[in-house]
This record gives C-alpha cells, structure tokens and sequence, in this order.
C-alpha cells in the first residue's frame, strides 16, 4: 500500500476514534438533560400541590367564614324577634340585612375557589399522566444511552489496534508531521485532502499555486495556508 492510502486510511481510523469519543462524551450531558427534564415536570407538579393546598384552605376558609356569618345573622333574628321596641326591631333586622350581603360575597367567593380547586386537579391529573409515561420513556432512554456509550467504548480498541498496524508502516517523521497537523485541526475534519476542480485546497478553499498542485500530484503535497495535506 502506498504512504497515500495509508494515510487516508489512518485518518480514517482517527477520525471514527474521535467522534467516538465525541459520542461517548456527550452521553453524560444527554442524560443530565433527560434527567433535568423530569425533574422540571416533578417541580411542576409539586407546584400545582401547593395551589390547590391552598385553594382547598381557601374554600374551607371561606366556608367556616360563612357559617359564622350565618350563625351571627341567626342571633340577630332571634334579637329582634324577643324585642318589643320597634326601633330596636328595625336596627337590628338592618342589621342582619347586612349580613346577607356579606354571605353573598363570601359565597360568590367560595364558588370561584371552588372551581379553582377543580381546574388544578385537572392540571394535576394532565401532568400526572404525563410523568407516568415519561418516567417509562425515560428509563428506556438510559438505557439506550448507556448501551450505546458500552458499545461506543467497546469498538474503541479495535480502532486504536487496527491504526497502530498501520502506523507503523509509515515513517516516522510523516506520521509525526499528519498527527501534528490533525490535532492542530481539532481532531474532527480530514486534513489529507482533494485538490478540488478550481485548483483550490479541500481543507481551506484557498487558491493553490503551480507548485502545490504539482507536489501533489506526486503524491502528497502540502498547502502552505493551512498546513493540510494534498493529493489530486
């Protein structure tokens, strides 16, 4: 084989091993971000736990408010129905008038807490259901996720081995000079590169010279913009 294909095929090698690393490294994350999901859902619904606590204390609230009312209207009548003077009678039954308007209020009060109370239990039934069938989906993602990041591991010793029998089949100068490269790329784009139809370089579209075009076409040549390597 010669030092063109060797390299094309150790890059290739280098390439898989780094987006298998990259791969893996971003399992972690995935999970948290599944994992970070649910508990936004879980927070949500703890949520919905405290109004309708509180709704529920409002509506008994409100209830105990208006049977007092009730009960002191209920005196004021007893009040006016004992008395024999006429003013008195007339105050107080005004009086108790007043509490009627009051117990309306509270009522009007009470119904619409009532209804609160029902809407946040339908939330909570919605949101119920859906943890319920996320906390599945979740569970299988996972395990998804750590048996791919198992098999991602798994393949990386076959990669590394297969790409040190053919490392050493170059010398090492070369080989120092493509890794320095690649790691100086980032490690995730093929520095071994076309020549492209315009005459430019494949890595960075510059415009090469006679000269490059020429060394490459030996073989491998080099662009002198970005360090990649070129072959026609």
């Amino acid at each position: 084989m010669d030092l063109l294909n060797t390299l094309l095929e150790i890059q290739d090698l280098d390439l898989r091993k780094s987006e298998i690393e990259k791969q893996s490294a971003s399992i972690p994350e995935q999970k948290k971000a599944i994992i970070s999901t649910l508990k936004k859902d879980k927070s949500a619904y703890e949520d919905l736990n405290a109004q309708l606590k509180e709704a529920e204390k409002a509506c008994k609230d409100l209830n105990h408010e208006i049977d007092k009312l009730k009960q002191q209207k209920a005196k004021i009548m007893i009040q006016s129905g004992e008395t024999k003077d006429n003013a008195t009678y007339t105050k107080l039954v005004k009086e108790a008038e007043t509490y009627d308007a009051r117990v309306d209020d509270m009522e009007s009060s009470f119904l619409e807490s009532l209804d609160k109370v029902e809407e946040i239990k339908k939330q909570k039934k919605v949101l119920a259901d859906q943890l319920k069938s996320m906390l599945g989906k979740i569970e299988q993602d996972i395990k998804d996720l750590d048996l791919r990041h198992k098999n991602l591991l798994a393949s990386l010793p076959e990669t590394e081995a297969e790409r040190a029998k053919l490392a050493k089949t170059v010398d090492e100068e070369t080989l120092i000079h493509y890794e320095r490269v690649f790691k100086s790329k980032g490690g995730l784009r093929a520095v071994i590169v076309p020549i492209t139809h315009d005459d430019s370089c494949g890595f960075c579209h510059l415009k090469l010279s006679t000269k490059d075009i020429s060394s490459a076409a030996k073989g491998l040549g080099e662009c002198l913009e970005c360090g990649a390597f070129l072959h026609k």
